[in-house]
């Protein structure tokens, strides 16, 4: 169970942000024991909490998720017309990224050395999920022992050995290149209020810009969401009327006359082959029949 509690002192210094209550076994006031930072939190790329742009940050939240992690869909809830979230606004943007990754052996992992019917099944690649939101602190309470967690502003959570989807390959996208202010002036010339926030998804579909108050919807596809190639699964998708541009003439047909073959060949006027015609058919007499006597 988690509860939202602003401004409550906190072991880390400053304010906790949020406070989460779990189970107490043991009686009696929460006893605090200090600050951590866990190992799943990093600072958001960049630094800037207030400008986070989800696609200029990829870089290094495909680093933060691991070696050879690929992309299979971004959420960017609440993004401003300048094409970035501002993580500390009231309404809590936050951008999400689900990856995947190969199987990473952890520390002291002896999967190795089990035997056959030990180890579980895996399909090689396991499910990455990083989250970035407003830097926080968290207050946990277990059996009556409180402490305090510094959340940095970028969680990654690591799913079990072979979480991956079995189509992962097939889910994964090229990362994403798309200009989101450019994305947004679009949107604003088909109508959307300037002074709006945005949620904006990208997956093997393209891309979809979504302001749920009024029902606006824009889609594009290709990883520049410019709407002039393919989706990203390479299935084409299906683009927005308007967002592709007509197609190009071909160039004329240069024709060397000296290698072109006539298709009439000239030739002797052929002379009409005279027909016979079969003699006509002459009617015999019919002969008179006496007259009666």
């Amino acid at each position: 169970m988690t509860h939202r509690r602003r401004g409550a002192p906190a072991a880390c210094g400053g304010r906790v942000v949020a406070w989460a209550a779990v189970a107490t076994l043991a009686a009696g006031p929460a006893v605090i024991v200090g600050c951590v930072t866990p190992e799943n939190t990093a600072p958001v790329p960049g630094g800037d909490v207030n400008h986070y742009d989800a696609v200029a940050g990829y870089g290094g939240v495909a680093a933060y998720a691991g070696p050879k992690a690929e992309l299979i869909e971004m959420e960017i809830i609440h993004a401003r017309s300048d094409g970035t979230v501002d993580l500390e606004a009231k309404y809590e943007p936050r951008v999400e990224y689900e990856m995947f990754r190969p199987d990473a052996k952890s520390e002291g992992d002896e999967e190795e050395e089990l035997p056959v019917g030990a180890r579980g099944k895996s399909n090689g690649f396991q499910t990455v999920h990083v989250t970035i939101f407003e830097p926080r602190i968290w207050s946990v309470t277990v059996n009556g022992v409180r402490h305090d967690e510094r959340h940095l502003g970028m969680d990654r959570n690591i799913h079990a050995k072979g979480s991956a989807p079995s189509d992962h390959e097939k889910l994964a996208i090229p990362p994403p290149t798309c200009s989101l202010r450019g994305l947004w002036k679009e949107a604003i010339e088909a109508g959307a209020p300037k002074d709006a926030v945005a949620d904006i998804h990208y997956d093997r579909e393209g891309w979809t810009f979504k302001i749920s108050d009024i029902d606006f919807e824009l889609k594009r596809t290709g990883a520049d969401c410019t709407g002039k190639g393919k989706a990203p699964s390479e299935a084409g998708g299906v683009p927005t009327p308007g967002a592709t541009e007509p197609p190009v003439p071909a160039p004329p047909l240069e024709v060397d006359p000296a290698k072109t073959v006539p298709l009439v060949v000239p030739h002797a006027p052929i002379e009409p082959t005279p027909v016979p015609r079969p003699a006509t058919a002459r009617a015999k007499p019919v002969p008179k029949r006496p007259a009666p006597k």
